[in-house]
């Protein structure tokens, strides 16, 4: 069986989500023996430098994704909002992403929103795309009982990029889950669509869950109580490997055979994925020795540029 690799993955840099620190989460993936894990915070890729600078300290393969808050309609007022993964297969893929960034910013409503309308337009064409956790559009059609919505949905990512997976969730806690994980088993089977599988990482172990509770209690102003008893952080949210996602698995009674094939794909999909950053030099501003702020005089700085032009 191929080796599970973590491809949904929130750092730090998921503000108010996630407690996880960049240095903490590849040495996690270090232990395990895993050779590559993707970033994947909400709706920004502040973390890609620090990201790319840890994993090759640790030798691990890094990947570079986002997870969008998507809806449908460019300048929409809604806090409707839907969730989708990208991967970038190469460093195209992250000029993409990148660019998408800054479409998002500018559609900002609360959060910064990528609209399918600018998604269509605009498609990636480098990257590997995921349905995401149960707050993506097929999952939530799934939730509210509209199989034929979520499979419209469905249908039409497979339509417009070229590499479009099914994302199975493994958490026992979570009800609505069950109903996810089996309305996308049909919709794969229908739609011929491949599957993969996250543990939507928020928190390293298991038992930091109450952690992250009073991180959200905190920035949600509310108790710690209220927090923990309708959202609590599931202990499936941590990192896994492979026995981990397969023993999720039968705590939920899943086709095992299905999560299996998911897991063969995760290592799939990462050696797809193999984006480079571009390394910049860091220049640090010279001062002098008495920590004077260095006089510069900007007009004559100009006036010697204009003379300059004039010499053609």
């Amino acid at each position: 069986m191929g080796k599970f690799i973590n491809l949904h993955t929130h750092s730090e840099y998921s503000l108010q989500d996630s407690v996880v620190k960049i240095s903490d989460l590849v040495e996690k993936i270090k232990s395990l023996g895993q050779n590559a894990v993707a970033i994947t915070d909400h709706a920004n890729v502040s973390a890609y430098f620090e990201f790319e600078e840890e994993c090759l300290k640790q030798n691990i393969k890094p990947i570079f994704g986002c997870e969008w808050y998507c809806n449908f309609t460019y300048g929409e007022k809604s806090q409707n909002r839907h969730h989708l993964v990208m991967l970038a297969k190469n460093n195209e893929g992250v000029k993409e992403i990148q660019q998408l960034m800054v479409a998002a910013n500018e559609n900002k409503y609360y959060k910064p929103i990528v609209s399918y309308e600018e998604l269509f337009k605009n498609t990636p064409k480098n990257v590997v795309v995921t349905s995401a956790c149960s707050l993506g559009s097929v999952g939530q059609a799934l939730i509210e009982n509209d199989y034929q919505n979520a499979l419209s949905i469905a249908e039409m990512f497979k339509n417009v990029f070229d590499d479009y997976y099914l994302e199975l969730q493994m958490h026992p806690q979570y009800e609505d889950q069950h109903k996810v994980n089996n309305g996308i088993l049909n919709i794969s089977k229908e739609l011929n669509l491949p599957l993969t599988v996250s543990s939507d990482i928020h928190i390293l172990n298991k038992e930091d869950g109450s952690v992250r509770d009073i991180w959200k209690a905190i920035s949600w102003k509310n108790s710690f109580e209220n927090v923990h008893e309708k959202s609590p952080t599931l202990k499936s949210n941590a990192i896994f490997n492979d026995d981990g996602i397969l023993e999720l698995a039968e705590e939920t009674n899943f086709d095992i055979n299905k999560v299996k094939t998911a897991i063969k794909n995760t290592k799939k999909i990462s050696d797809m994925c193999n984006a480079e950053l571009i390394k910049y030099d860091k220049y640090i501003p010279e001062f002098n020795k008495h920590n004077e702020i260095l006089k510069f005089d900007f007009f004559k700085e100009k006036e010697k540029k204009q003379k300059k032009l004039s010499d053609f």
